[in-house]
């Protein structure tokens, strides 16, 4: 009863969504009206799917969790599990802070037939919450959960590739909110050379994993690093693009995907060459004058910029750009602390003292804080390690006591055996003899 009212909840949540409350004008006015004209005149599930597809794929962040709800219960009436499970992974991105949302696509992704695309968005959106609860857990909780993880990983590895990359991601997820020391990087190897022997439907951990790769390695000034794990991270998304492209999906983009990697890049400039560099800040103008989301991110948010003109060793203008980017609200301590280092370059190369001064002791600030947290964070890692050996020794210990007991059981069966044996022998021979002195 309680699995029926369960799925009675999912199915009005999530796809009772009917279609005819879709309506568009006679003379539409956008490609919204004309598609959803298109959608009215569609007389199958997947003929629908296509125009929902390039609903979706149009629409604005706001729209696109209407459509896809509406997707995903068409996809499930035409038997199309490739869609579905494709939709449930767009889902869980939209609905992450959504508690009550994501249960129900859990429950979906739970009841969609086993294979490897079922797998794939297991895990996704298996993390995708966990990333959601990690935010709320105590440095402490995340610690003992981290252990409880590397534990349960040592003690029972699985040989299934996609259980031993659930709980790898899981400790990964864990470790990116606590400590992002060498723990940390151990796990994104290990998980990495599992990931990188998946086929290419695991695009959506690819792309998780090369972003998390990009990042730290970014925020922790590894220049060359940052840069490949963003090479890689674009061949996935030119890889996606080309099989969209296949499948008709003429109004699927990437530019905010490329935006990021392109921007990111930028700010490793140092391991660009320079002709890299003004191709890159290129591609991001080209972006700016057709994607309106790209163009009033960069007015407000200029890193692309300043960290272009950095690279190009354009100084003077470079410097006015990083003073904007400072004002950023939404800066991340990392972004200002690699702001900062700028200014004091740009400072020092056109010979403002005052300036270079000013930058210099702001930076020296923010980087006394960052030894602090990583000190912090080698602390927890320490702790997570020290943790975790004490649990080894117990289950050691607790083994060692299980042999013990196994041998001191199997002593007392050969002690047993023995008598009983030497018994039955005595036996044997007392009937012997009595059956000899029964015949005489």
């Amino acid at each position: 009863m309680r699995n029926l009212l369960l799925s009675l909840i999912f199915l009005a949540g999530f796809i009772f969504l009917p279609t005819n409350t879709i309506t568009a004008t006679d003379a539409p006015k956008t490609l919204e009206d004309t598609l959803l004209i298109k959608l009215r005149k569609a007389r199958t599930p997947l003929d629908s799917i296509k125009v929902l597809y390039d609903l979706f794929d149009s629409s604005g962040r706001a729209r696109q969790g209407y459509y896809g709800r509406i997707l995903l219960h068409t996809a499930g009436r035409a038997h199309d599990y490739a869609s579905q499970n494709d939709m449930l992974r767009q889902l869980s991105v939209i609905y992450a802070a959504d508690d009550s949302m994501m249960a129900l696509i859990k429950r979906h992704v739970a009841q969609m037939p086993n294979s490897i695309d079922q797998h794939i968005t297991e895990i996704f959106v298996n993390h995708q919450v966990l990333a959601t609860k990690a935010q709320n857990m105590s440095p402490k909780e995340r610690n003992r959960r981290i252990v409880e993880l590397i534990t349960e990983n040592k003690r029972t590895p699985s040989k299934k590739t996609y259980a031993r990359i659930h709980q790898l991601y899981s400790i990964c997820v864990l470790l990116g909110y606590n400590s992002k020391g060498m723990l940390y990087l151990e796990m994104l190897d290990r998980l990495g050379k599992l990931i990188e022997t998946l086929p290419s439907e695991a695009y959506p951990l690819y792309n998780q994993y090369y972003t998390a790769l990009a990042n730290i390695y970014t925020n922790s000034d590894r220049y060359a690093n940052a840069v490949e794990a963003d090479r890689k991270l674009l061949k996935v998304i030119s890889d996606l693009e080309k099989k969209y492209a296949a499948q008709g999906r003429r109004y699927r983009s990437y530019d905010s995907n490329r935006y990021l990697c392109y921007r990111r890049m930028l700010s490793n400039y140092r391991a660009l060459k320079e002709g890299e560099i003004v191709d890159l800040y290129n591609k991001i103008r080209d972006m700016t004058t057709r994607d309106s989301d790209v163009a009033a991110n960069e007015e407000a948010n200029p890193r692309a910029l300043a960290y272009y003109l950095m690279g190009t060793r354009q100084y003077v203008a470079a410097v006015p750009v990083l003073h904007r980017l400072l004002e950023y609200p939404h800066l991340q301590p990392t972004q200002r602390r690699q702001a900062l280092k700028e200014l004091s370059i740009a400072a020092e190369a056109t010979g403002d003292k005052e300036m270079l001064l000013r930058s210099l002791k702001e930076y020296t600030a923010i980087v006394e804080q960052f030894d602090s947290a990583r000190m912090a964070e080698s602390i927890d890692e320490i702790d997570i390690r020290y943790q975790f050996n004490l649990l080894q020794r117990e289950n050691v210990r607790l083994q060692e006591e299980a042999l013990q007991d196994q041998k001191s059981f199997d002593q007392h069966i050969r002690i047993y055996l023995i008598i009983a044996i030497a018994a039955l022998v005595v036996a044997v021979i007392t009937s012997v003899i009595a059956f000899r002195r029964k015949r005489r």
